[in-house]
């Protein structure tokens, strides 16, 4: 079912958890503050339990001679970084601090470029070991960066699953019975037990297939370039 929660539905929810339902005692600009906190540790608690649930990719155009190019502008997490050749993905590795310092031989990529490059990332900068000799492309996959919302209308992602909200409505509940200076001890337990919930479950998303252990060290190039 796809995750319908609005803004608006979070704030009333979160008031009647904490007996304030109608009440100005709490400001609705600061409810919208608190609720995007709650919905960015919320976004850190599902990416950590299960990357996959929130995933973008992005492509970075090589250019001969250049070194290093921009990240995408909401990159949290990186998560994988491809080499494209036509149809094809070839796995770029990152490099190590010294791997910009020492020059050594490496397995060769099926393209233009080269020497198979190797990637850092540096700040807001994707750099690479060193300067392709030619033009080329590289995918990203990445975890995007959380994004607030701000309209009342607005659906929470939809990464967060039915039942999930109810982290967030009662985070927000104990910081308002926290203002009102009542004991938030009881809602935040119920927050604490929805979170282990979510950590306990999430990861076990694709259960039919589970993740399966894979030997990067035994794995050698083949004559075609991919690995074998």
């Amino acid at each position: 079912m796809a995750q319908t929660t609005t803004l608006a539905q979070l704030k009333v929810r979160a008031l009647e958890q904490a007996d304030l339902t109608n009440s100005l005692f709490v400001a609705s600009a600061r409810l919208t503050e608190w609720i995007n906190d709650a919905l960015g540790e919320l976004h850190d608690i599902i990416v950590t339990s299960y990357e996959d649930y929130i995933r973008s990719t992005a492509t970075i155009t090589l250019v001969s001679g250049t070194q290093s190019y921009d990240l995408p502008a909401d990159l949290y997490k990186l998560l994988k970084v491809w080499m494209l050749s036509g149809n094809d993905r070839y796995i770029m590795r990152r490099a190590n601090i010294e791997d910009f310092e020492v020059k050594y031989e490496r397995r060769m990529m099926p393209s233009v470029l080269g020497p198979q490059l190797l990637y850092a990332i540096m700040g807001t900068k994707f750099l690479l070991d060193r300067a392709p000799s030619s033009s080329g492309s590289v995918e990203l996959w990445y975890v995007p960066q959380f994004v607030p919302i701000t309209d009342e209308a607005g659906v929470i992602h939809a990464s967060i699953q039915p039942g999930w909200e109810a982290f967030v409505i009662y985070d927000v509940a104990a910081r308002c019975l926290v203002k009102e200076e009542s004991d938030p001890a009881a809602v935040l337990a119920l927050r604490d037990a929805v979170r282990k919930r979510i950590v306990d479950s999430a990861p076990s998303r694709d259960a039919g297939e589970p993740r399966h252990v894979t030997d990067v060290y035994s794995r050698r190039l083949s004559s075609f370039g991919r690995y074998a």
